[in-house]
């Protein structure tokens, strides 16, 4: 049985699209990829979110500060207002102790002039008493006395009237003057309260007035906090949604570059441990073709290159026109091919290069290359590889479908 692989050479060359550098075993086999990242459209789309949610938060920080400011304000203002109603209302007292005072005041003034009236009285009987035997009319004293006073000295100059009554009418006087003089001061500390407690009025309505501007500017901040918070929910989300496109990007490069490294490691073992393909045999130039296709991605029921990859029937299929010759498109298919050529057997040690070997009670099928290796496109999201032909626990078929 011949052996058919490519040299190191052409490996590389065929595999030059996969951006892996490699020194095979013999030199210290070492492979270094970058880490892998998220699109940089990603990374520029979560760096200006980031900003944006940065600015929006630092906003929202600044509003709240002004709302904690004016809360100060109102709550001042507002214990302004309450302590000036405080004094208004004691004010308020206050003038309503006055007018109380003035009632009682001037009820005493009243009661005092009825004792003057009173006195009078008593006084003209008291006049009467004294004349009522003399020469002189008690009517003509009483008419001709201009008051109470020129009665009282016409009286008293007469030695007619007692000391007692003069003393008494005195100390009425007295009395009610007094009483006068107070309830004027009481007036006087009335007014004074009045206008105490019109300005306090003032004084409550200004204040009162920038409460409610206070009130208007908290409303208007607190509308303007609702809309920076809407604005920095927004960016939160959009932020966390980048961040999982970001990983998920990541996460996906990752896979790639694993699989990438898997498949730059099998081609490496692959050229590492297999002389050159040399020669213009058909089964040399089936493999070349089926190589040829390294690191072309796997489409399912694609043709190459229309499709920009193929599965593993179609690079069989693909194989065998680049060197002039029509096979079935399916594993099914091609396997009959085989059966119909009369190359059908199972026996591993009769591989040839350009064989075919089908696995997965024949859903999947790859091209021998020699040296216990065989090329295939793997599975959905793989590449076009070279794999050990212990990849696969069990062989459904191998043939070849040319007679």
């Amino acid at each position: 049985m011949g052996k058919l692989v490519v040299s190191r050479r052409k490996l590389l060359a065929l595999a030059g699209g996969m951006a892996l550098g490699a020194v095979m075993s013999g030199l210290g086999a070492t492979l270094a990829y970058a880490d892998p990242e998220a699109s940089q459209e990603t990374l520029d789309a979560l760096s200006d979110a980031k900003a944006r949610y940065d600015d929006a938060e630092a906003k929202l920080e600044e509003i709240g500060s002004q709302l904690e400011e004016l809360g100060a304000q109102q709550e001042q203002t507002q214990q302004q207002v309450d302590d000036t109603q405080s004094r208004i209302d004691e004010t308020q007292s206050k003038i309503e102790d006055s007018r109380q005072r003035i009632r009682s005041k001037q009820e005493e003034i009243d009661q005092k002039q009825r004792e003057i009236q009173s006195a009078q009285d008593e006084l003209g009987r008291s006049v009467a008493a004294n004349y009522k035997t003399g020469g002189i009319s008690i009517v003509d004293i009483v008419v001709n006395s201009g008051s109470l006073d020129e009665l009282a000295n016409s009286i008293y100059y007469s030695d007619k009237i007692a000391q007692s009554e003069r003393d008494k009418i005195a100390h009425i006087k007295s009395l009610k003057s007094q009483l006068e003089e107070q309830k004027a001061q009481l007036e006087e500390e009335k007014a004074r309260l009045e206008r105490q407690k019109a300005q306090l009025e003032e004084q409550k309505a200004r204040l009162e007035e920038l409460k409610r501007q206070l009130d208007q500017q908290a409303a208007d901040t607190q509308a303007k906090q609702r809309e920076a918070q809407s604005v920095v929910d927004g960016l939160d989300q959009e932020v966390k949604d980048l961040i999982a496109r970001r990983d998920a990007e990541t996460q996906a490069a990752r896979e790639e570059e694993q699989r990438r490294a898997a498949e730059a490691a099998a081609m490496a073992n692959y050229g590492a441990g297999t002389p050159a393909i040399t020669g213009s045999g058909l089964r040399e130039r089936l493999c070349n073709a089926a190589l040829s296709l390294l690191g072309v991605p796997y489409v399912w029921g694609g043709t190459y290159p229309q499709s920009g990859g193929t599965d593993c029937s179609g690079l069989m299929q693909w194989a065998f026109a680049q060197c002039g010759y029509s096979i079935p498109r399916t594993t099914t298919t091609q396997l009959a091919a085989c059966r119909a050529a009369g190359h059908v057997f199972f026996d591993t040690s009769q591989l040839q290069p350009g064989d075919l070997v089908f696995v997965n009670g024949g859903h999947h099928v790859a091209m021998y290359l020699g040296n216990s290796r065989c090329v295939h496109e793997p599975s959905p999201g793989g590449v076009c590889m070279v794999s050990p032909l212990s990849r696969w626990g069990g062989i459904y078929a191998l043939g070849f479908p040319l007679a």
